[in-house]
This record gives structure tokens, C-alpha cells and sequence, in this order.
């Protein structure tokens, strides 16, 4: 079973441009950015298909929220913009 620690763990193995990444629902932020944010979305299962032996799929969403800082300045607004596509691409390959 997949655990959001495992989610956790690889993206902060695989996406060094987050300066934080934790659980969307218990996290403490400390207002770190970019920030990744992970979250269970739904987990559904399959009805067990075996007879006599206990075999079940189960499937588990997981949503990861990106986080990037507000900048002020519209110059900077596409820099911002660019780093978050540079992000969910990271994400993406992870």
C-alpha cells in the first residue's frame, strides 16, 4: 500500500526546486516557496475476484498543490508562471 510519506520522500528526492514539500492537511507551512503540497483524493477498490483467495486492486489519487510566491511586478509574474511549469514538469517525471 502506498503511503503519502512515499509520496513525500520522492518528491523531495526527485524535485530539489521545492523549498518545502509536506501533507497538504497537516501541514505547519512556514510560508516556504515554491511549495509542494500532497493530499489523498480518493482511494477505491476493486471487488476481490478470486475464490477462496483474497486478491483486491486498490487504487489510490493522490493531488499534489504547487505553491509559488505572488510577485507584484508584471515582468516578474511570467517568471513566476515559468517556474511553476518548470515545477509540475519535475513533478511530472517523478
Amino acid at each position: 500500500m502506498l503511503r503519502t510519506s512515499t509520496v513525500l520522500a520522492r518528491i523531495r528526492g526527485q524535485c530539489p526546486g521545492f523549498a518545502q514539500v509536506d501533507h497538504a492537511l497537516t501541514s505547519a507551512a512556514q510560508n516556504d516557496y515554491p511549495a509542494a503540497f500532497v493530499a489523498i483524493a480518493k482511494m477505491t477498490a476493486d471487488p476481490n475476484g478470486l475464490l477462496g483467495v483474497h486478491s483486491q486492486m486498490v487504487r489510490l489519487t493522490v493531488r499534489v498543490y504547487v505553491v509559488v510566491e505572488r510577485r507584484q511586478d508584471v515582468g516578474a509574474a511570467f517568471g513566476a508562471a515559468d517556474q511553476w511549469d518548470d515545477l509540475v514538469a519535475a513533478l511530472r517525471a517523478a
